[in-house]
């Protein structure tokens, strides 16, 4: 945001390691970073070489690419402190590794969420051929457990290998990754759109008032069942991630009400009830 420049790769001395930069406007090296304008990293004990990175909001810099653990790459990440430093904060040590399967995994490209989430994405090696490979991280280094249940995607795209190059994030939350497939005998453009959906929700409860919402995930309607015959509802309304109303119709069925969100785009909204008890928000997620 001060205009300085950041870059980042990997620097090559008994083996390769992490490395960023930062330059003044000028061309000249920013002293202020790690007190030479260079920050390197060594994450495993072989080879770890940064490929692409992000700046976050609060000016922390995200560095990923792949690390040497054991005999086979991994999926890595490195997250500094604006002043060069590692941010103890990210995985308790700056540094986090992911492993897909039992050979190569090699992130490519980084791109963060609105919340902060981080998602890597690359390959990883099936044994036989390379497969698209999408991790998601809290903003602590940890898996995302509510991404595909365990954090990380690998997406089957054509006979042979299979190399996701980049990522980026839709303004719903959808995230992109481009690449190429090879067919068997040439290198085809290869895209792939993954929701940003939790995926093992199935109902919320509020059991305080004996009121339950589902399902969750949701297509086309949200039920609103009310178990206790005193409970009343007053409005129902939905609102999404910036805090704009998008619905607040609904239908009554017996002692349930019926939510129509049919029209609403694929993401992450608020749903408000309102009861002549209690007022209540619970996040709902509408997949399509």
């Amino acid at each position: 945001s001060d205009s300085k420049i950041v870059v980042g790769g990997f620097s090559i001395g008994s083996n390769q390691d992490f490395a960023v930069l930062r330059y003044n406007t000028n061309g000249s090296l920013d002293v202020t970073f790690d007190g030479d304008g260079m920050a390197i990293t060594p994450i495993g004990t072989g080879d770890d070489s940064g490929g692409s990175l992000a700046i976050q909001s609060d000016g922390k810099i995200v560095l990923v690419g792949e690390s040497v653990v054991g005999a086979n790459d991994n999926f890595a990440a490195v997250r500094y402190n604006s002043n060069g430093s590692l941010d103890l904060t990210f995985d308790t040590d700056g540094k986090v590794t992911t492993a897909f399967g039992t050979a190569d995994d090699k992130a490519k490209s980084v791109a963060l969420l609105s919340d902060g989430r981080i998602v890597l994405a690359g390959n990883s090696n099936n044994g036989l051929n390379n497969d698209f490979a999408v991790a998601c991280y809290n903003t602590n280094g940890s898996l995302d457990l509510t991404f595909d249940t365990d954090g990380k995607v690998t997406t089957v795209i054509g006979a042979a290998a299979d190399i996701g190059s980049a990522v980026a994030i839709q303004s719903d939350g959808k995230i992109v990754v481009a690449g190429y497939s090879n067919n068997g005998s040439n290198n085809d453009f290869a895209v792939a759109r993954y929701h940003n959906l939790t995926t093992n929700i199935n109902s919320i409860t509020s059991d305080n008032y004996n009121l339950f919402i589902y399902p969750n995930p949701a297509i086309n309607f949200l039920n609103i069942s009310l178990k206790n015959a005193s409970n009343e509802v007053n409005s129902v309304t939905i609102t999404d991630f910036l805090g704009k109303e998008v619905s607040r119709s609904f239908t009554k069925n017996g002692n349930d009400l019926i939510v129509a969100v049919d029209d609403l785009c694929t993401g992450i909204y608020m749903l408000n009830v309102k009861t002549n008890i209690t007022s209540i928000s619970k996040k709902v997620i509408i997949a399509k």
